[in-house]
């Protein structure tokens, strides 16, 4: 009979590999009353063939359950160094969780034991690792504080028996993660769903399967959701376009416009309906420069084309007036939904210097009629916050501290009064700050929401949820079979799988990206109840120092701050 080799829990800091046979384990975690939380089960068999066993979960908790799966990256992007990465040489990485159900229902056909209600089977060998994803409280409940016990039994579906039972505990505040106000967004492409799946943009079966994806950023943390009400003109060649996914209809007509927001407001009363709270309206002006419009289109007496693009001067008389009109109705349309402060505008993505002009021509047209909302750009240059060029800077993060120092907002310099709201992002690359990529570790990606936290950032941006293009939106390609197509960053551009059904497989990077955001709740929370003095004095001992934009935690470090903000709050 076969026996287990490797058995045991681990954290979700732990990348488990095929070839991964011993593993750090760990017996408890800790939450707070609303948080979700992970950990991992890692099992191995002494037998070269394939060995069934079935996994059963048994919590008072709600549960979700993923067998973990692996995709071939072929290029690690491990030039920038090795700190950070938890592989480095080609291979079968982890990343897509396949759901199944916590205790599945066993039961005998024939000759032949199977677990009844799953597709998602736990085969073991001795020549890898087999391994699952196991999330606690997965929507965010409030539930009471206490000592929640999670057993784990592992049956044999070849003759019956029980092969190991674990334990693991989760130690539950009474108290919830501060309230969820940061503004979390990957940038959603509609254009690229529709591609993958080979359907029609806002066509029936896309509105069929356009909540599953929208239920599964929100669910995971994401709070702020990019909205095509004109094809959003990013990543888009010189004189090229993108398909258009534009919702607003629009008629010239002999007094100018006419605007019909119907499909835009069904796209965001069912973005509200699956949990999204803010609506980044596509950029007004082209990428790179703010020297045009976006690929604009609508109804006129000789049929539907293209009203604006990248022949449009940005600063030109028709695009002003155009603009103005557009601005108008949508505000009016906004107060309607009761959503007029739920909007995030944006002017043009990452300007430079020499565009500079262009720019502050384009947020004049804009900035009259957007009220209190954030106008936010992904900027490099420091100097674009001190004179408020930009509103709202998004800063890349390996410019933090410039940022940070220039709007005010550094929780270590609490004495300037006056503060610039503040966002971060990162793209990808070969960088040495934290990062989401497929061979990074798993605290490289968490320690994010540490780091939003000691910059004062109230947003995060990445331009990527779903983005299955190569580079400038050329080509397109399936992220299970090729995961490092675009430049060869693995996993740089989404953070979910398309699955077979329309529905999508999440990563463990989006779980990281969930813990990350919870991390920043969480230090809100203990700075609410402790005093920002003391939070940062814990971090500092936690990190061995100031945390930075290039701070890249080892090991179980993101568990240690967790174990002592837990137990700093329950000695309060």
């Amino acid at each position: 009979m076969a026996k287990l080799t490797l058995a045991g829990v681990t954290s979700s800091q732990t990348k488990l590999f095929p070839e991964t046979a011993e593993i750090p384990s760990v017996s408890a975690g800790y939450a707070f009353a609303d948080e979700p939380h992970h950990f991992q089960l890692a099992l191995r068999s002494d037998t070269a063939r394939f060995f069934p066993v079935s996994v059963q979960a048994e919590t008072e908790l709600p549960i979700a359950v993923y067998r973990t799966g692996f995709v071939p990256v072929v290029h690690p992007m491990a030039d920038a160094g090795p700190v950070g990465y938890a592989g480095t040489e080609a291979g079968i990485y982890p990343d897509p969780l396949y759901s199944r159900p916590a205790c599945p229902t066993v039961e005998t056909a024939g000759q032949i034991r199977r677990e009844k209600d799953t597709k998602q089977t736990v085969n073991l060998a001795a020549c890898n690792t087999a391994s699952l994803w196991i999330t606690l409280n997965p929507a965010g409940e409030r539930i009471p504080a206490g000592d929640y016990p999670v057993t784990l039994r592992i049956l044999s579906l070849t003759d019956g028996t029980a092969l190991a039972e674990l334990s693991y505990t989760l130690h539950v505040l009474p108290c919830p993660l501060a309230e969820n106000t940061v503004y979390y967004t990957n940038w959603f492409h509609c254009d690229c769903l529709a591609d993958i799946y080979g359907i029609e943009v806002w066509s029936d079966r896309f509105w069929e399967i356009l909540p599953y994806w929208l239920r599964a950023a929100a669910g995971h943390g994401m709070t702020t959701l990019l909205t095509p009400a004109f094809t959003p003109p990013l990543d888009t060649p010189v004189g090229e376009e993108r398909m258009d996914v534009q919702l607003v209809d629009i008629t010239v007509t002999d007094d100018g416009y006419a605007f019909d927001f119907t499909r835009l407001e069904r796209f965001l009363r069912l973005a509200m309906d699956c949990g999204i709270r803010y609506f980044e309206h596509a950029h007004f002006f082209s990428q790179w420069g703010a020297a045009h419009a976006p690929n604009i289109y609508g109804n006129t007496p000789e049929g539907y084309k293209r009203l604006f693009g990248w022949e449009t001067d940005a600063a030109g008389e028709a695009y002003r007036t155009f603009l103005a009109a557009y601005l108008e109705a949508l505000t009016a349309f906004s107060d309607r939904l009761g959503i007029r402060d739920r909007w995030v505008f944006h002017i043009s993505d990452e300007p430079s210097p020499e565009h500079l002009d262009n720019y502050r021509r384009a947020k004049a047209l804009v900035e009259p009629y957007i009220g209190d909302c954030p106008l936010a750009d992904a900027v490099y240059y420091a100097e674009y916050a001190a004179d408020r060029t930009v509103q709202t800077p998004v800063a890349e993060i390996g410019v933090s501290d410039a940022f940070a120092h220039t709007c005010g907002c550094d929780r270590m310099q609490p004495e300037k009064a006056e503060k610039i709201p503040l966002w971060l992002y990162y793209t990808g690359g070969p960088s040495k700050v934290t990062n989401r990529m497929i061979p990074h570790t798993h605290a490289r990606t968490r320690v994010l929401g540490t780091i939003l936290y000691r910059y004062g950032a109230v947003g995060f941006l990445h331009w990527g949820y779903n983005y299955y293009y190569d580079r400038m939106s050329v080509g397109l390609f399936h992220p299970l079979s090729d995961p490092c197509a675009y430049k060869q960053m693995p996993g740089s551009t989404y953070l979910a799988y398309p699955g077979t059904d329309g529905k999508p497989i999440p990563s463990i990077r989006e779980m990281l990206m969930q813990e990350a955001m919870c991390d920043l709740r969480a230090l809100w929370k203990a700075e609410e109840l402790l005093g920002r003095e003391t939070v940062l004095a814990l971090l500092e001992e936690v990190f061995g120092g100031t945390v930075t934009c290039r701070t890249i935690p080892e090991g179980e470090t993101m568990l240690t701050l967790r174990k002592r903000i837990f137990e700093a709050i329950q000695t309060k």
